[in-house]
C-alpha cells in the first residue's frame, strides 16, 4: 500500500473523503477524482507531502453548494504541482482561495462556470507557470485579481465575458508572462494608461469586436513576436496604429471588414509589403461595395489620398493668419485715441451718473489746491470749462468760497471734508510751497481717516523736476496717474482727451 503512486477514483458516486483516507499511501503522486459528487477539495489532500497531480474536473457539486478550496481543518499546504477542476461548477473564487497550493506550476479551471473573482485569489501562486481560465463567464478583470502571480508564464482567457483590454490590470502584475490568449470574447477597447515594458512573446486576441486602439500599446510590448487580431471589426489602419504594430514580426490581419476607400488603405498595403502576415490573401476589403471581397494589395489607393501638399494645407493659411493678425493690430493701433476716447466718453457716462445720484452727499465736488502764479490758468480756464454746461461741476476754490474771519487751516479742513475729490494743479512753485503741502497732507489724511483711496487727483500744469517734490509729493504722483494740460500748440483732440480724462478722475 505504501508503494502506490496513482490514485484513480473518476465517476465514482464519492460525496466525502475522511481526513485520514490517505494516511496509509503516503507515497501517492496522482489523484484523480474526477466526475465524483465532492463538494471541494478534500481535507486529506493537504496530509499527502509527494502529491504532485490532483485532478478533480467534471466534480458534480451539490445543488446550492460552492466548490471549496480551502478546507476549514487543514494542517498544512499541498504539495502538488499541478491541479485541474476543470468542468467543476466553481462560479466564485474568494481571496487567498488558492493559497493552500503554494507549489503550483498549473492551474486548470476551464469551463467551471466562473464569474466572481474577488481579492486577489492567487495571490500565494509565485509558482504558477500556466493558468487557464477559458471557457468561463468572466466579465472583467480588476488590478488585484491576478495580483502575486509573478511567475507565470502563459495565462488563457479564451471564451469568457471580456469587454476591456486594459493592461494596468493584465500585464503589469504579470512581469513574466510570455504568453496571452485573450480571443472569443467581447473586447471593443485596447487600453492602456502608459506604454508597457511587457515581457510578452505572444499575444492572441482573434475573434474580438476590436475596432480601433490607442496607441501606444503594442510598442510598449518590446518582446512581443507574435499577435493575432484575425476576425475582428478593424476597418484601417491610421498612422498611429501603423507605427504601433511596425515593431512586430508575424500579425494576422485576416477577416477584418477593411475599408479599401480610406486614404489610410496605404498604411494597410506598407504593412503587408514589409511584414510577415498570416495569410496576407485573407486581407480583403469590406467596402466600398463595388471592391467587397477583392484583396487589399490588388486595389490602389485614391489619387486625391496621396502626398499632402503641405504648403498649400498650412503655409498659405498660416501666412493669411499673420497678415489678418497684423492688420488688426494695426488698425488698433492707428484708432487708439479713438478707442481711448470712447472708453473715457462711456466711462464720464456711467460716473457722472452716480454724481447726480449722490450729489447730496457733498457740498463740492472737488476742491482745486494751486499755487497764485497758476491762479489766471484756473479761473480763465479750468473754472470756466468745468462750471459751465453741460458739466456743470461744483468746484471750491479759496479765493471765492473760504468763509472770511475764521483760521484758514479751518477753511482748508472744510473745504477738503466736503469735496468729493481733492484737485491739485501742480507746478515748480506748488512743490515749493508750504500752504500748498499742507493741503496735500490735509488731503491725504483726509483719505485715509474717510477708507477711500480714489480721493486725490494730480494736474500737471508744467513741467515738475522729482527732485522739486517732497517726499511724501513723490509717493502719491508715483502711485496714481496724473493728468497732464495740454501744451497751447496742442491738437484738438489731444486737448479734447485732457478734458474728458479730467472729468473721468472727477466723477470718481
Amino acid at each position: 500500500m505504501k508503494s502506490i503512486q496513482h490514485l484513480e477514483f473518476s465517476q465514482s458516486p464519492i460525496e466525502t473523503v475522511h481526513r485520514d483516507a490517505f494516511d496509509l499511501i503516503p507515497s501517492v503522486k496522482n489523484i484523480s477524482l474526477t466526475s465524483t459528487m465532492l463538494p471541494g477539495i478534500p481535507e486529506a489532500i493537504f496530509s499527502l507531502q509527494a502529491l504532485a497531480c490532483l485532478n478533480m474536473s467534471d466534480t458534480n457539486v451539490p445543488p446550492g453548494g460552492e466548490f471549496d478550496f480551502w478546507p476549514g481543518n487543514r494542517k498544512r499546504n499541498s504539495s502538488a504541482v499541478q491541479l485541474i477542476t476543470s468542468g467543476s461548477n466553481v462560479t466564485l473564487l474568494r481571496d487567498r482561495d488558492m493559497c493552500g497550493f503554494p507549489n503550483l506550476h498549473e492551474l486548470h479551471m476551464d469551463g467551471c462556470y466562473l464569474k466572481i473573482l474577488l481579492g486577489s485569489p492567487f495571490i500565494c501562486l509565485k509558482k504558477l507557470q500556466l493558468l487557464s481560465l477559458q471557457t468561463n463567464e468572466i466579465p472583467a478583470l480588476n488590478e488585484a485579481t491576478l495580483e502575486g502571480l509573478t511567475g507565470l508564464l502563459r495565462l488563457n482567457l479564451t471564451r469568457n465575458r471580456l469587454s476591456l483590454f486594459d493592461g494596468k490590470n493584465i500585464l503589469i502584475p504579470l512581469v513574466s508572462l510570455r504568453v496571452l490568449d485573450i480571443s472569443f470574447n467581447s473586447i471593443r477597447q485596447l487600453h492602456v494608461d502608459k506604454p508597457l515594458n511587457s515581457s510578452l512573446e505572444v499575444l492572441f486576441a482573434q475573434h474580438n469586436g476590436i475596432k480601433k486602439w490607442t496607441p501606444p500599446i503594442f510598442s510598449g510590448m518590446t518582446e512581443l513576436k507574435m499577435l493575432d487580431l484575425s476576425h475582428n471589426d478593424l476597418a484601417m489602419l491610421d498612422n498611429e496604429m501603423f507605427r504601433d504594430l511596425n515593431g512586430i514580426q508575424n500579425v494576422s490581419l485576416s477577416f477584418n471588414p477593411w475599408d479599401c476607400y480610406s486614404c489610410y488603405l496605404n498604411n494597410l498595403h506598407n504593412f503587408l509589403d514589409n511584414h510577415q502576415v498570416q495569410c496576407a490573401e485573407c486581407v480583403a476589403c469590406k467596402v466600398p461595395e463595388e471592391q467587397q471581397g477583392y484583396h487589399v494589395r490588388s486595389v490602389a489607393s485614391r489619387e486625391e489620398c496621396g502626398p499632402r501638399d503641405y504648403y498649400r494645407v498650412y503655409a498659405v493659411p498660416g501666412i493669411l493668419c499673420i497678415m489678418c493678425a497684423a492688420m488688426l493690430v494695426y488698425g488698433v493701433y492707428k484708432s487708439r485715441w479713438y478707442l481711448m476716447y470712447v472708453s473715457l466718453y462711456l466711462k464720464v457716462g456711467i460716473k457722472g451718473y452716480r454724481r447726480q445720484m449722490n450729489a447730496g452727499n457733498y457740498a463740492w465736488d472737488a476742491f482745486v489746491s494751486y499755487h497764485v502764479s497758476n491762479s489766471d490758468w484756473v479761473h480763465d480756464v479750468l473754472l470756466q470749462k468745468l462750471e459751465s454746461p453741460p458739466l456743470k461741476f461744483r468746484l471750491c476754490v479759496a479765493e471765492r468760497d473760504f468763509i472770511p474771519g475764521i483760521p484758514i487751516t479751518e477753511n482748508i479742513w472744510r473745504a477738503i471734508a466736503h469735496s468729493r475729490v481733492s484737485l491739485f494743479v501742480l507746478s515748480p512753485a506748488f512743490c515749493r510751497s508750504r500752504w500748498c503741502m499742507f493741503e496735500v497732507s490735509l488731503a491725504q489724511h483726509q483719505m485715509s481717516d474717510s477708507e477711500r483711496s480714489d480721493g486725490l487727483v494730480f494736474v500737471k500744469k508744467e513741467h515738475v523736476h522729482e527732485y522739486d517734490m517732497s517726499n511724501m509729493l513723490l509717493f502719491l504722483t508715483k502711485s496714481r496717474t496724473y493728468i497732464e494740460v495740454p501744451t497751447s500748440i496742442a491738437t484738438e483732440r489731444r486737448n479734447n482727451l485732457f478734458w474728458l480724462q479730467l472729468q473721468a478722475a472727477l466723477q470718481r
